[in-house]
């Protein structure tokens, strides 16, 4: 039993239900508070939590601190706070996000199919309709470079992925 426990098995894994078990490899076996931290539960939680200890915070400062310090502490804290919101949120728009095939122009692919005008190619783990102005074979490696009518991409051969 230790040569099993030592291999990274354990003698009880097999009777763990399917729905812990890790995704990536069946026998390694989720916990449970891996399961409760992958959930919006845990999320809910831990703002909750938050919550709370805000409110403890304010409260002690209110009523544990001289009445003018405990007032000034509440509003220097707040004023950071509104701070580091602002700070969050411009760092957060300072680029436009860039979703859906247009998002993909300048990505590196792979051809699936032949490309002899048309064929399949691999981007980002998704497959698509590719056309080419040249032939390029399955597995070099190929750039898009625009999008053409519908959801077809227009790509070009990766020339430096030769060998």
């Amino acid at each position: 039993m230790a040569a099993v426990e030592a291999a990274g098995e354990s003698w009880h894994s097999p009777r763990v239900p399917r729905s812990v078990r890790s995704r990536h490899d069946p026998r390694q076996v989720r916990t449970a508070s891996d399961v409760f931290e992958s959930t919006g539960a845990y999320r809910s939680a831990q703002a909750i939590i938050e919550g709370v200890l805000l409110v403890i915070a304010i409260l002690a400062a209110l009523f544990w601190l001289p009445p003018a310090w405990g007032i000034a502490a509440v509003i220097g804290a707040a004023a950071i706070e509104l701070a580091e919101m602002g700070v969050w949120v411009w760092y957060s728009k300072r680029r436009q996000a860039t979703t859906g095939a247009e998002g993909l122009v300048g990505a590196v692919g792979v051809v699936v199919t032949l490309l002899d005008s048309e064929g399949q190619v691999r981007v980002e783990g998704e497959l698509w309709r590719a056309v080419s102005a040249e032939r390029v074979e399955p597995g070099e490696r190929v750039v898009v470079q625009g999008l053409q009518s519908g959801l077809t991409l227009v790509v070009s051969p990766l020339h430096s992925s030769r060998g």
